[in-house]
């Protein structure tokens, strides 16, 4: 008799359950971080599903790179301005 063990259907039997109340809600704003957990538990319930589990994470990466792409931007011009501020300053001073 062979027995086939699922990893992924283990890991789902031990994720704590999410439920939409705000009972539920406040054991997460009591604590550094818990908003983001509160927001991980949300997602982690859709990796059941074998097509849903994979394309969040990759809309979850696409948002990270991105913000990161904008955040590069802003501070590249930021830089660029004070760059040319400076390069100002020196020209008419003399």
């Amino acid at each position: 008799m062979k027995v086939a063990l699922r990893p992924e259907l283990i890991y789902h039997v031990q994720q704590t359950p999410f439920m939409m109340n705000r009972d539920f809600f406040s054991v997460f704003t009591v604590y550094a971080g818990g908003l983001s957990k509160y927001l991980a538990n949300f997602l982690i319930q859709f990796f059941f599903y074998g097509w849903l589990g994979p394309f969040i994470l990759l809309a979850a990466g696409l948002l990270l790179l991105l913000a990161g792409i904008g955040i590069a931007h802003t501070l590249g011009e930021v830089l660029h301005f004070r760059e040319f501020h400076r390069m100002g300053d020196t020209c008419f001073s003399a």
